[in-house]
């Protein structure tokens, strides 16, 4: 959480500049040339990069801008908004505005734990199963680790 949010944002930032969009999404902006039109505009970079996936509709939809990063796991999608929507017994709508909070947040975090079943990937060495889990692939991967060693390093040094 404290590489997808950095346990501060409510909701996904995405507000880039054109060459930090090559650098997060090369194969979406492979140049300059395409990122710029994106760049310091997180309602249309939201609404192309969350196209068509995770239950999203297509840009024009807006879903990727309504279903982007929530909480400080930064739920993401249709499908997910969905899935918590359900498990806490509240409409979609209702749901992203709970999720957006600091409560909902955490129950939108704890959702997707168990739900994805992440507290197995955690009971085994490493974080790259728990990363791919999260975020569909290694992106972060030498943050999330630094982080991780971290916390690890304060619990030892606490003797916890």
């Amino acid at each position: 959480m404290a590489h997808e949010s950095g346990l501060r944002l409510r909701h996904e930032n995405l507000d880039y500049s054109a060459p930090r969009l090559c650098e997060v999404w090369p194969k979406r902006f492979p140049s300059i040339a395409h990122a710029a039109p994106y760049a310091g505009d997180p309602e249309r970079l939201a609404n192309k990069v969350y196209a068509n996936r995770m239950g999203n509709g297509e840009e024009a939809s807006g879903d990727g801008w309504r279903f982007r990063g929530g909480g400080p796991l930064q739920l993401t999608g249709r499908d997910n908004w969905t899935g918590f929507a359900a498990a806490v017994g509240k409409p979609l709508d209702e749901a992203l505005a709970y999720g957006r909070t600091l409560e909902g947040g955490i129950m939108a975090a704890a959702w997707f734990w168990e739900a994805n079943d992440i507290n197995r990937l955690a009971d085994t060495p490493g974080i790259a199963d728990e990363t791919r889990r999260i975020n569909g692939g290694t992106n972060g991967l030498v943050d999330r680790k630094r982080r991780f060693d971290a916390v690890v390093a304060e619990l030892w040094r606490r003797g916890i």
